[in-house]
């Protein structure tokens, strides 16, 4: 009788892998229990009374509305405090137009602070369009019925002069800026009268016009501030000599030259005689 031999090459069963499956089932299921517990405890915190918001306070609000805010961050005034997300409520109120920077902070367990940068408008340019620009030389949105009103027209600019959106502007319209944002406070004369509009030319410069008296101020393109100083030391001169100030014409674009013209009509005799001097007819006294 033969016996069988037994056969000795049988691979050994790979106990390891099974123990390695177990472990990443485990693992698994671990996972999601936290994961669940993680969005239980979300739910429960986000939903709970504790943390409803008693208060919102709104800082920096100048031509804005607390409601305009509270709308434009789409937040009411019973909300749950950690159920926002802060920086998704900063970047809704930057989508405003009138809002230059905006901070958002939590003050456990029932305040939301707002801290916002309105853009303060300077001007109105008219580029076809008219757009408002504010202190920086941003031009932030377009000019709307609502907005406001008084304040000073820009004319001459072209649209190349001027980037949508941005500070990054001509020369030309940046001596505008340069204007508007002067600060020498008293020294200042055009604090004397609000200025209506402001005309760019590009070959002769700036001209400044007044609501009132109807004045005219050519500037030029630079050295706006000792422009204003020197004319503000010749209108002190006139007033010491009792000279009538009453101007409706400046030429500032020469400082060493200032050309001024009272604002009174001139008679009809004296025109002619002005126009036929310019002429280079001559008149002599009967």
């Amino acid at each position: 009788m033969v016996r069988k031999k037994r056969n000795n090459n049988k691979k050994p069963v790979n106990r390891g892998k099974k123990i390695d499956f177990l472990n990443s089932i485990k693992s698994f299921f671990f996972i999601c229990l936290i994961s669940l517990l993680f969005i239980l405890g979300h739910d429960i915190i986000t939903q709970a009374k504790y943390f409803t918001t008693k208060q919102i306070n709104i800082f920096g609000l100048k031509l804005l509305s607390r409601e305009q805010v509270l709308n434009q961050a789409n937040l009411s005034d019973e909300i749950n405090i950690l159920s926002v997300s802060v920086s998704g409520i900063e970047k809704k109120l930057l989508q405003n137009p009138w809002i230059r920077s905006a901070q958002v902070k939590r003050n456990l367990p029932d305040r939301l602070m707002i801290e916002i940068q309105e853009r303060t408008p300077i001007a109105i340019i008219k580029i076809g369009q008219k757009f408002l620009v504010d202190e920086k030389g941003f031009v932030f949105k377009e000019w709307e019925e609502q907005d406001p009103v008084d304040l000073p027209l820009v004319v001459g600019l072209d649209a190349y002069d001027v980037v949508l959106g941005s500070a990054n502007n001509s020369k030309y319209f940046n001596a505008v800026i340069d204007i508007l944002t002067q600060d020498i406070a008293s020294e200042n004369f055009i604090t004397n009268y609000l200025i209506r509009q402001i005309s760019v030319d590009k070959e002769i410069g700036l001209s400044l016009f007044s609501y009132e008296h109807s004045l005219k101020i050519q500037l030029g393109f630079n050295k706006f501030h000792e422009k204003y100083l020197q004319f503000n030391r010749l209108l002190s001169y006139l007033q010491a000599q009792e000279i009538d100030t009453d101007i409706r014409f400046v030429d500032l674009k020469d400082i060493n030259r200032i050309v001024i013209r009272p604002n009174y009509e001139m008679e009809p005799t004296a025109r002619r005689i002005e126009k036929d001097a310019r002429s280079g007819r001559t008149y002599s006294r009967s």
